[in-house]
């Protein structure tokens, strides 16, 4: 009977604390229901803000990406072109779509910091990641494009991969046989190579 009353405790407790502790669990989803359901207008306006400013960041995006690929098409245009008038127009459209461009970079990267410091992560579930975006000088997109350029790197990164052209190599190679070729004197000692 002594062992029964301890059992019977332990019993009574652990009902007990199954009740209170499913209680305590209902009455958390409830909360977390009342402050999903019951968010203040200032937090739903914020949200709001949020999403609308996000979708401009990546609408001026994609503006300033298609305003590269437009200035890109008339840098190509204006170097197959011989007319020295169309080479003007296409130049003066090439300033007023880099000065667009410029604006909207501008204008990226001020949303992009107001919604990286105003709008952290919160209530987010995606990732957020917007890259920095520069403005280059229109004569650096030009050499960037230009078939000269292409090759200079081309011709860079065959160098660094291969080392020196065969011309510099094969010339170098005639001026050592040159010097082979030449009888030395009977003092000066013979190297034999393989």
């Amino acid at each position: 009977m002594f062992s029964q009353a301890p059992f019977k405790i332990l019993i009574f407790l652990l009902v007990l604390s199954l009740i209170q502790g499913t209680s305590t669990f209902a009455n958390e989803g409830k909360e977390e229901k009342k402050e999903e359901g019951n968010m203040t207008d200032s937090q739903k306006k914020q949200m709001n803000e949020a999403s609308e400013l996000q979708a401009h960041v990546q609408a001026l995006r994609a503006k300033v990406k298609s305003k590269e690929e437009t200035i890109n098409k008339l840098i190509k245009e204006k170097n197959h072109t011989k007319d020295a008038e169309k080479v003007k127009e296409i130049i003066a459209e090439m300033v007023v779509e880099h000065k667009e461009m410029s604006k909207m970079v501008e204008e990226y990267e001020q949303s992009r910091s107001l919604l990286r410091y105003r709008y952290p992560e919160k209530g987010y579930a995606g990732t957020r990641s917007y890259e920095r975006m520069e403005v280059k000088p229109l004569d650096q997109m030009e050499n960037l494009s230009s078939i000269e350029a292409k090759l200079k790197r081309n011709l860079k990164t065959i160098h660094a991969q291969f080392g020196e052209p065969t011309e510099v190599k094969s010339s170098k190679k005639k001026k050592a046989q040159k010097k082979e070729e030449e009888a030395p004197s009977l003092t000066e000692p013979i190297f034999l190579q393989k």
